[in-house]
C-alpha cells in the first residue's frame, strides 16, 4: 500500500513537445521504443527523446521532409455586397426590400499543410522548449502587454491558483465585453490582417527572431527556489542553448541548428494530398499497396524515402516549393512563430494606447484584433491611419471589408445597446447606397455582443450576449449533411446485404447534434437529463498478428483507471466524449451566468438558440428516409 501511496504522489508527466500524432504521412510514426522487443519506461523515452532533439549537430544537418497539403473548403453564407464598394473599404450590402437580404454561398479555401512525424517533434520542440519560453519571460517583463496577447498562449484564469485551469476563447471574449459594459459611452475598432499566415515576411521573421534571443540574453529569467521541477528544466535546458548560440546572435547570425529549422519553415517544400490517390481514376488511395506497407509494421503512404523517390519519379508527382513570404498553417511551430513576429507591433499598439488614454483596452487573438476606447478620447480617423502605417512596417496588411467601427450608447429604456453606420442598396446593384444607423453586434471570438438587457426576475441588469448567428446556421447545415450522409449508407446497406429493412445507427448522429450528447458537466439538473451510457473513444494501434504474421489495426477500448474524488473506475478523460456545438453554449452559459444553485435548473440563455435541434434532428432523419424510400 505505501509504495502505491508514492507512485500516485509522485505522477510523472511527459514534456508537452512529446505529442504522438495519428494522421498518416509519407514516412512511418514515431516508435516509442528504439528496439520493439525492449520496453522503456516514460522517463527514459523521454530522456532518449530530449538528448536527441537537444544535440545541435544532429538538428544541423537533419532534412526535412515535404509537407502534404491539402485544401478545406468552407461553404459560409454571407450578405451580397457590392463589389466596387468591398475594395474601397465599404461594407455595401445588397437588399431584396429593407427586411430581407440577398445571400450567397462564398466558398472559403483554407489550405491545411502538416508534416511527418518526426518532423512535427523538432517543430514541437524548438517552439515549446526554446521559443515559447523566451516569448512568454519577455511578456511577463510587460503584465498589459501580456494580456492583450491571447492567441496561442495558455492564460491561467486565476493567477494565484494556476491549478484551476487556463482560458478559452470564452473567457477572453467576457472580459472584452465586461470591459465594454464597464465604460459605458465607448468605441470599438475590429479588424483583422489580409492572409495572415501567407503573408510573413521572411526577412522580418528572422529579424525578429534575433531581437527575441538578444533580449532574452540580456534579461533571462531568474531560477531559483520557487520555480517549478517542469520549468526548471525547460530553463535549464534553454540558458544551455543560450551558450552555444551566443558568438552567433552577438554577430546577428541565426544558430546553425535553428536556422535550419527557420529554412524548413519558411523555404518549405509540399506535396498535395490529392496527387497519392488512386491514378486508375477510382477515389481514394490504393488500400492494397498500403496493406503491403502495413504487414512491415509502418503506417505510411511509403515504407522508405527510397520507395518514395521511386513512387514520385514514375507517377510525375511534383513536389512544389514555398515563395519569399508565408509560412505554413499546420506546423505546431507555426503559432508561436506568428506571435514572435507581432511583438514589435504589439508593443507599439500599447505605447499608443497609454499615451491616449489608460482605459484603451486591446486585444489580440493572432490576425484577430479589437480596441476599445472612451467615446471622449476617440479619434477615429487617427487610429485607422496608425494601424493602417503600423503593420506596413512589418509588410502586412489590414483587410478592409473586415474593419468595423461600433459605439455603444443608451436607448430609451436606458440600456447601452452596440451601434453601426450600415449602407445598404434596396432592389438591386444600380440603385442608390442608403446608409442607416441601426443596432448592430460586436462580433468577438464567436460570441455576439448587443450590449445590456434585463437580468432574470427583473433583477438590474446584465450582458446581452448570443451565440454568432452563422455558427447557428452552420451547426445546422452540418446536422443536414451527416443525417443525408448516414440515411445514405444505411440504405446502400441494405441493398448490398439484401436486408428487409435499412438500419441507420443513430448515436453518433445523437452525439453531435443533440443533447443528449453534450459534456454531462454543464447539464441543467440530474432530473433534466438521464444518465446515458458512456461509449470512450477506440483506440487505433498497429500491432503484430501472430496467426496471419504480419501487422494489421486492432481497435481496443481504453482501460478504466480508478477516480481519485469519487474512487470508481471510470475512462481517462481524454477518451471521453467532449461534447459537441451544444456543449460549447452550455460552457457559455456556465463561464458567464455561474453554476445553477441547489435544486434550480442552469441558466440556459445561449443554450435556448439550440432549443430545436432535438426535434429537427428527428426531422431530418425521417425527412431522408422517405427521400431514398423513393428512389427505390
Amino acid at each position: 500500500m505505501a509504495d502505491k501511496q508514492e507512485t500516485s504522489k509522485t505522477k510523472y508527466t511527459a514534456p508537452k513537445y512529446l505529442k504522438m500524432r495519428g494522421y498518416m504521412h509519407v514516412t512511418g510514426k514515431i516508435k516509442t521504443s528504439p528496439n520493439d522487443k525492449k520496453k522503456e519506461t516514460p522517463q527514459e523515452r523521454d530522456r532518449r527523446f530530449g538528448q536527441k532533439l537537444s544535440n545541435a549537430e544532429y538538428i544541423k544537418r537533419y532534412n526535412f521532409f515535404p509537407l502534404l497539403k491539402y485544401i478545406k473548403i468552407e461553404n459560409k453564407y454571407k450578405k451580397q455586397n457590392n463589389k466596387e464598394e468591398e475594395k474601397a473599404g465599404n461594407m455595401v450590402f445588397i437588399y431584396k426590400n429593407s427586411k430581407e437580404p440577398l445571400r450567397k454561398n462564398e466558398p472559403k479555401e483554407r489550405p491545411i499543410e502538416y508534416p511527418t512525424h518526426n518532423d512535427a517533434l523538432i517543430y514541437a520542440f524548438y517552439a515549446q522548449e526554446l521559443l515559447a519560453p523566451m516569448y512568454e519571460h519577455l511578456l511577463s517583463l510587460n503584465p498589459k502587454l501580456s494580456e492583450s496577447v491571447i492567441g496561442y498562449r495558455k492564460i491561467p484564469i486565476d493567477t494565484k491558483d494556476q491549478e484551476k485551469g487556463c482560458k478559452s476563447t470564452i473567457h477572453f471574449s467576457k472580459d472584452v465585453f465586461e470591459h465594454i459594459q464597464k465604460l459605458g459611452e465607448c468605441y470599438t475598432l475590429t479588424f483583422d490582417i489580409k492572409n495572415f499566415f501567407p503573408s510573413l515576411n521572411h526577412i522580418k521573421l528572422r529579424e525578429a527572431l534575433l531581437e527575441l534571443i538578444k533580449k532574452y540574453a540580456e534579461q533571462p529569467k531568474n531560477i531559483d527556489k520557487n520555480t517549478k521541477t517542469a520549468q526548471k528544466i525547460t530553463y535549464t535546458r534553454l540558458h544551455k542553448k543560450l551558450k552555444e548560440w551566443e558568438s552567433y546572435f552577438k554577430n546577428d547570425k541565426l544558430p546553425p541548428d535553428l536556422y535550419n529549422v527557420y529554412k524548413a519553415v519558411t523555404r518549405y517544400a509540399y506535396m498535395l494530398l490529392r496527387d497519392l490517390k488512386r491514378t486508375d481514376g477510382k477515389r481514394g488511395f490504393d488500400e492494397a499497396r498500403l496493406a503491403k506497407i502495413r504487414q512491415q509494421g509502418i503506417d505510411a503512404f511509403f515504407a522508405n524515402p527510397k520507395e518514395m523517390r521511386e513512387y514520385i519519379a514514375e507517377n510525375n508527382i511534383t513536389i512544389h516549393k514555398n515563395g519569399k513570404t508565408g509560412i505554413p498553417h499546420g506546423l505546431p511551430i507555426s503559432a508561436y512563430l506568428a506571435n514572435i513576429y507581432m511583438r514589435s507591433f504589439d508593443e507599439a499598439v500599447m505605447e499608443k494606447l497609454a499615451q491616449i488614454d489608460e482605459r484603451c483596452l486591446y486585444r489580440r487573438y493572432s490576425d484577430d484584433m479589437i480596441v476599445v476606447f472612451p467615446a471622449q478620447k476617440c479619434y477615429k480617423e487617427m487610429f485607422e491611419a496608425f494601424f493602417n502605417q503600423t503593420i506596413k512596417n512589418i509588410n502586412l496588411k489590414i483587410a478592409p471589408h473586415k474593419t468595423e467601427f461600433f459605439w455603444t450608447e443608451k436607448n430609451e429604456q436606458g440600456f447601452w445597446r452596440t451601434h453601426k453606420e450600415v449602407a445598404f442598396q434596396v432592389g438591386n446593384e444600380k440603385a442608390e447606397i442608403q446608409i442607416k444607423r441601426q443596432p448592430y453586434p460586436i462580433t468577438y471570438l464567436g460570441l455576439e455582443y448587443h450590449g445590456e438587457c434585463e437580468a432574470p426576475n427583473k433583477e438590474g441588469k446584465r450582458l446581452d450576449v448570443r451565440l454568432k448567428n452563422a455558427s447557428i446556421h452552420k451547426f445546422y447545415r452540418r446536422m443536414d449533411m451527416a443525417v443525408r450522409r448516414q440515411v445514405r449508407r444505411a440504405f446502400q446497406k441494405q441493398d448490398k446485404d439484401l436486408a428487409p429493412n435499412p438500419i441507420v445507427f443513430r448515436r453518433r448522429l445523437y452525439r453531435r447534434f443533440s443533447t443528449r450528447g453534450a459534456n454531462k458537466k454543464y447539464r441543467n439538473t440530474p432530473k433534466e437529463e438521464p444518465k446515458d451510457k458512456i461509449t470512450p473513444r477506440r483506440i487505433k494501434r498497429l500491432t503484430y498478428n501472430e496467426a496471419l504474421g504480419y501487422f494489421t489495426f486492432t481497435h481496443e477500448y481504453p482501460k478504466k483507471k480508478p477516480n481519485k474524488k469519487t474512487k470508481k473506475e471510470e475512462y481517462p478523460e481524454s477518451m471521453k466524449h467532449k461534447g459537441n456545438a451544444i456543449t460549447f453554449a452550455k460552457r457559455c452559459d456556465y463561464i458567464f451566468w455561474g453554476a445553477p444553485a441547489k435544486g434550480l435548473p442552469a441558466p440556459s440563455i445561449m443554450l435556448r438558440q439550440y432549443r430545436k435541434a432535438n426535434k429537427l434532428l428527428e426531422k431530418r432523419i425521417a425527412y431522408w428516409i422517405e427521400y431514398y424510400k423513393k428512389q427505390l
